[in-house]
């Protein structure tokens, strides 16, 4: 949809007991002609403003969503991901 910005993938990252979810993380494609990829964080998971990245370009926003991947992971937690398919009906 033009203008509006399309979500491309999402995580929860549950604590490492599995009994709450710690953060929340977005990637998302602006479709405003500006190509900017941006990453969204919520950690802790009830922050009402994320954290902000903006990418000129896929492969740089997914190389930082890949270190917030990570870090959870170093902690001890594990990552549910979603990527939408463009064949939803």
């Amino acid at each position: 949809m033009p203008g509006q910005p399309q979500l491309r993938e999402a995580g929860r990252l549950y604590a490492p007991d599995g009994s709450w979810i710690a953060a929340v993380v977005r990637l998302e494609q602006r479709m405003d002609g500006s190509g900017t990829w941006v990453v969204l964080l919520n950690s802790p998971a009830e922050v009402q403003e994320p954290t902000r990245w903006e990418f000129p370009d896929e492969a740089s926003a997914r190389r930082k969503l890949a270190g917030i991947y990570r870090e959870g992971r170093e902690k001890g937690g594990r990552w549910e991901t979603y990527v939408p398919t463009t064949d939803w009906p």
